[in-house]
């Protein structure tokens, strides 16, 4: 599933830089570009993308757990060392974290595209900070109860308990929901059903949804 979803990721960002390089062209006007970008369609989209970064950011923590720190952060300064990973020299876990790798790196390198293009446009989708993020652990009102939380049923980092909504912030993201039996990230429900489960890269693993109730 991480796999498939990482994969799905990468599909998605090129697809969204793609959009935003076409509005570039010297074949639109200033005029005309002008107006596509104050559209509340162009906006939606962008909230949109903030909602693929962060809903990428979750699943690279993830992923992060299962690579040597090598491969989950050049800098050396990854969550596991591989030496701590469990059966660290079996051939089936190497491939599986050569693939999980890939596949991280991929969505990276397609987020690093639309970024790039967004700034062709004069758009600002600058490095983002998730130390604010609930999941994080960060020191708001709505974190006290962080260490008792529900698990998300895709990202498997803590969700916002019933309860609190009312001290969460609607544009951080963190809104939860319930789904598939569990208390999930909304980013992260809409991601799956929109673009998850519906993935060749998940169709390919011949997998029955495992989410399926």
């Amino acid at each position: 599933v991480l796999l498939a979803c990482l994969s799905s990721f990468a599909e998605v960002l090129q697809g969204c830089a793609e959009q935003l390089r076409g509005l570039a062209l010297p074949e639109w006007s200033g005029q005309e570009r002008a107006l596509v970008l104050e559209d509340p369609e162009f906006r939606d989209f962008l909230r949109g993308l903030g909602g693929l970064r962060c809903t990428a950011w979750r699943l690279g923590l993830v992923a992060e757990i299962f690579l040597p720190c090598t491969a989950a952060d050049p800098s050396g300064q990854g969550i596991l060392d591989g030496g701590d990973t469990p059966c660290a020299g079996s051939a089936r876990l190497e491939e599986f974290q050569a693939s999980l790798g890939s596949q991280l790196e991929a969505a990276r390198a397609a987020w690093a595209g639309v970024r790039a293009a967004g700034q062709e446009l004069g758009l600002q989708l600058e490095p983002w900070e998730p130390g604010g993020l609930f999941e994080a652990g960060s020191a708001s009102a709505a974190a006290k109860g962080h260490r008792s939380s529900p698990v998300c049923g895709l990202c498997l980092l803590p969700t916002l308990p019933l309860g609190f909504e009312a001290q969460a912030d609607p544009d951080d993201g963190i809104a939860s929901v319930l789904f598939k039996g569990g208390l999930w990230h909304a980013q992260c429900a809409n991601f799956w059903v929109m673009h998850g489960a519906t993935s060749v890269a998940f169709k390919n693993t011949g997998m029955a949804d495992p989410f399926a109730q």
